[in-house]
């Protein structure tokens, strides 16, 4: 039995790197007001890139959700 799944980011490095910058930034800049949004935006960005056994993974969290 096969239990691995083939999974694969189709991000890029910049990608990746720049949407942490914005949510760095966003979180400096608003004193950390604003790090729950900022912190969903990079979690969808990784999400909508991630594939796992041909499936794409969903985030649906939003700035408003407590963390978990």
């Amino acid at each position: 039995m096969n239990y691995l799944k083939e999974s694969q980011f189709e991000g890029s490095v910049l990608g990746f790197i720049g949407y942490y910058l914005i949510m760095t930034l966003l979180t400096i800049f608003t004193l950390g007001i604003a790090y729950p949004w900022g912190y969903v935006m990079f979690q969808r960005w990784l999400c909508r890139n991630t594939v796992i056994d041909g499936h794409r993974l969903y985030f649906d969290g939003t700035g408003t959700q407590p963390l978990r």
